[in-house]
C-alpha cells in the first residue's frame, strides 16, 4: 500500500501529512468565504482576465480536499485521501479521470457519489463532454456526454474555476457519500510545469 508521500507533491505538503494545510500555492493569502455560511482558511485566486484561454491544456491533480461546513477535512472512502487525476480542456471539449491509487480487488463495486457530482466505481471516476466558461462569474459548466457511471451521462454541473499559467483550481459544493454537505477543492498543475 502506497502512502501519500510516495508521489511528487510539486512543492506542496501531501494532503493530511505533517504540516499540511489546504492553502493554495501563490500570492492569494487570507481567509475566504466561498459559499454563504462556509468559511475556509484556503484562499481562492481572483478570476484571471484570460480565464477562457488559461484553462486550456492538460492538468495533473495535486490535491482533492473535502471539508465540511466546520472546516473539518473528510476523506472520501471511494477515491481516498490522495487520488491521482488528470483533466484536459480543449477549445470546447474536456475529459477527466480520477483514481484511488490504493484500490485493490476487494474494492466495492458500488458507485460512490454525492449531490451535484459524478459517481465513482471501484475507486475510479472518468467522464468527458463539452464545457463552457462564464469568465465574469469565474465558473465552468461541464456537460457529460460519456462517463463511467451511465446515470451521469447528460448531466450538467457548474463549478467555480480559476487558472493561471501553472495552476488550476476548482471548487464545488457537494455531499460526502454519507450525505454530509461538503466543499470540495481540487488543485491541479499544468502538465510539463516544473515541480
Amino acid at each position: 500500500m502506497r502512502d501519500a508521500t510516495s508521489r511528487p507533491t510539486l512543492g506542496l505538503t501531501p494532503c493530511g501529512g505533517p504540516g499540511w494545510s489546504p492553502a493554495f500555492p501563490g500570492p492569494f493569502g487570507g481567509s475566504t468565504s466561498f459559499f454563504p455560511g462556509v468559511t475556509t482558511n484556503a484562499p481562492f485566486p481572483p478570476i484571471a482576465e484570460d480565464l477562457v484561454v488559461q484553462v486550456r491544456g492538460l492538468w495533473r491533480l495535486v490535491s482533492r480536499v473535502d471539508t465540511d461546513d466546520h472546516g473539518t477535512r473528510l476523506i472520501d472512502p471511494v477515491l481516498g485521501p490522495s487520488p491521482l487525476g488528470a483533466l484536459a480542456f480543449g477549445p470546447s471539449a474536456f475529459a477527466a479521470q480520477f483514481m484511488n491509487p490504493d484500490r485493490d480487488a476487494r474494492a466495492s463495486s458500488a458507485p460512490g457519489s454525492g449531490a451535484n457530482n459524478s459517481g465513482a466505481v471501484n475507486g475510479y471516476d472518468a467522464y468527458f463532454g463539452t464545457y463552457s466558461i462564464d469568465p465574469a462569474a469565474g465558473t465552468v459548466t461541464v456537460r457529460l456526454e460519456g462517463g463511467l457511471t451511465a446515470a451521469n451521462i447528460g448531466q450538467a454541473y457548474v463549478r467555480e474555476i480559476r487558472a493561471d499559467a501553472v495552476n488550476l483550481w476548482i471548487r464545488l459544493r457537494t455531499s460526502a457519500v454519507d450525505g454530509t454537505p461538503i466543499t470540495r477543492t481540487l488543485t491541479f498543475v499544468r502538465d510539463g510545469s516544473p515541480g
